[in-house]
């Protein structure tokens, strides 16, 4: 199965199922290094922990909280890492409701 995770940040819609994904926040400027082992631990945590649904939105609080769960005893990255990461690496999109900030197309298994 190969997995969306609406890696074109630039465009409103998803390169490979077409879903709208609407107002996506900008990347994050590259000030911050993220170890590899540290990228590569988000990338098991998505493949673990969640499935692509490319209608599913997930607040970004409850996204950070089940990587941590999973992460422990280890020390998990910063929120602000763990969303660059999940932005450039794993190019999920991200929005705002009106009171919380949320990533399209994933949801936890």
């Amino acid at each position: 199965m190969v997995l969306c995770y609406h890696v074109t940040m630039s465009q409103l819609t998803c390169p490979q199922c077409g879903y709208l994904v609407g107002n996506m926040t900008r990347l994050p400027a590259r000030d911050e290094a993220i170890p590899a082992i540290d990228q590569a631990h988000v990338a098991e945590f998505l493949t673990a922990r969640t499935r692509h649904d490319e209608h599913a939105r997930i607040s970004a609080a409850t996204l950070y909280d089940a990587y941590v769960d999973w992460r422990s005893p280890d020390s998990p990255l910063t929120r602000k890492a763990f969303g660059m990461v999940l932005m450039r690496q794993a190019g999920l999109g991200r929005t705002r409701s009106k009171r919380e900030r949320l990533y399209v197309g994933v949801e936890l298994v």
